[in-house]
């Protein structure tokens, strides 16, 4: 498959016009405030560039999207419910080189901007000397999905939104795909045409250049990234040649980036942040995430939820759950004893964070003010569901609803843990067809309209042994379903 171009040099004067236009209880700790952060301009390395075209021709998928794709539809006598559709995947579950579209769960997959959503597939192989392509895809109100730009790539990315239509892919790409997959740029591309469909036409700019002779590293691999309500667009990582935790952030419509360290000599890498733009500063939620090697054996321990939340004027960090000396993590019994699931702003500022302690066997939702110092904490109800995974929030019309994943199932719960409604997936898809689910979700925090009719949701097959033909789902859910079955 050839890197679609577009002859960007005639539209170039256009194209820089538009860049330029959980029981209740407390935390022991409180947040411990931090040497004042670092601000660094960072220039790009350059404006209105046609990526590099990747080495890699992938074979198509035989689940590309077709205009007689079938969308299954649950029927009801009051107006659109939920729907799913199959939709193309990667090839390869854990490709040499790179990694398949359903990793990253801190990941920003998924956007809608009015009547069209976005998405992307990674196509890979199983050889380690070519390079991945991260595709879009859209699909427009019931047509088909289609195909647009591909970027070269070893790891999925991230998608966001802007107000106006804006398409942001924040990309990775491995400097030498043969010597270290990990190591590599972080590449931006603008598409800014794509509220009107073109999905084809970008700017590529480069982020955080590719490391030097040294070989430190300069990006991580596990980047997340979110838009604000004023268009301000922000990435996060961890690097764990100091053990720190970095921020870049940017309006939508200006060219250079800034840099910001939330936090350095962590004693511990965190990584898979979810970052979060609010009214004035910024916040990131993180995992705790070591290269142990213990007997000869190498694991990573999951131990520490980390939360920050800064400007450029200062950080503070705090440990919002810290397993380290349960008996799992102790006797190395277990590895994972937290995770982390979701970072949520509301409509009226407060800061929503889910996680899971796996010592204490629950799910929790922590819950503040973005000035508070003390978070409200409740534990989720997930007995109805067995073997809940993933816990995802959406607000409609100024309530919180969790949409609740396991390997499976997927499930609806009311913000007191009252009401709940599970969609019946297999009536639509068949038995068992639905499994690994890795979900996204399309929210305002990637750049969707609170305003939209529609929850929309990636089912991504994380299962290994369903490859090289795991199916993956796109799931939309009507608000008005949510607010009859859950009010």
């Amino acid at each position: 498959m050839k890197l679609k171009s577009i002859q960007l040099l005639l539209l170039l004067p256009t194209l820089l016009l538009l860049v330029a236009c959980d029981e209740d209880s407390k935390p022991s700790d409180s947040p411990t405030p931090l040497p004042t952060a670092t601000f660094t301009p960072v220039p790009p390395a350059a404006t209105a560039t046609p990526a590099p075209t990747p080495t890699l021709v992938p074979v198509p998928s035989a689940d590309t999207p077709t205009p007689e794709a079938k969308v299954e539809t649950k029927p009801s006598g009051a107006g659109f419910t939920y729907s799913l559709e199959k939709i193309p995947g990667s090839a390869n579950h854990q490709p040499a080189g790179g990694v398949a579209t359903w990793w990253g769960f801190n990941q920003s997959k998924i956007a809608r901007y009015e009547d069209t959503v976005f998405t992307y597939v990674i196509q890979n192989d199983n050889d380690p000397a070519t390079e991945s392509l991260m595709t879009l895809y859209k699909k427009v109100g019931e047509g088909p999905w289609e195909q647009g730009a591909s970027m070269p790539c070893s790891v999925p990315g991230n998608i966001l939104i802007d107000s106006k239509g804006g398409l942001h892919a924040l990309v990775f790409d491995p400097a030498d795909i043969l010597a270290n997959a990990s190591l590599g740029s972080l590449e931006y591309y603008y598409f800014p045409q794509a509220s009107n469909g073109d999905i084809d036409t970008f700017i590529h700019t480069t982020v955080v250049p590719a490391p030097g002779d040294n070989g430190n590293e300069t990006v991580n691999i596990r980047i997340g990234a979110s838009i604000g309500r004023d268009d301000t667009i922000v990435l996060a990582f961890g690097l764990d040649s100091n053990t720190s935790e970095h921020l870049y952030y940017k309006k939508a419509s200006d060219l250079e980036w800034s840099h910001l360290v939330a936090g350095e000599n962590l004693g511990h890498d965190f990584y898979y942040p979810y970052p979060l733009v609010t009214d004035s500063s910024y916040a990131i939620l993180a995992i705790q995430d070591d290269y142990v090697e213990i007997d000869g054996q190498v694991h990573n321990p999951y131990h520490i939820a980390a939360y920050f939340q800064g400007n450029e004027h200062g950080w503070s960090r705090e440990y919002l759950l810290d397993n380290t000396q349960s008996p799992q993590a102790i006797t190395h019994s277990q590895w994972q004893t937290v995770d982390i699931s979701d970072l949520y702003l509301d409509t009226v500022g407060d800061i929503h964070v889910v996680l899971q302690d796996r010592v204490a066997e629950k799910w929790l939702h922590y819950r503040k003010a973005y000035a508070d110092s003390d978070w409200t904490i409740t534990t989720i109800n997930t007995a109805w569901m067995q073997g809940t995974n993933w816990i995802r929030l959406i607000e409609i019309e100024g309530s919180q609803y969790y949409v609740m994943y396991s390997w499976r199932e997927v499930g609806l719960m009311n913000g007191n843990g009252e009401n709940v409604v599970k969609l019946d997936l297999e009536s639509l898809v068949g038995k068992r067809q639905v499994e690994g689910i890795y979900p996204y979700v399309a929210s305002p925090r990637t750049g969707t309209s609170a305003a939209s009719e529609f929850v929309d949701i990636l089912l991504l097959n994380g299962s290994s042994d369903a490859y090289p033909s795991g199916s993956n789902y796109y799931l939309k859910v009507g608000k008005d379903y949510i607010l009859q079955n859950l009010s």
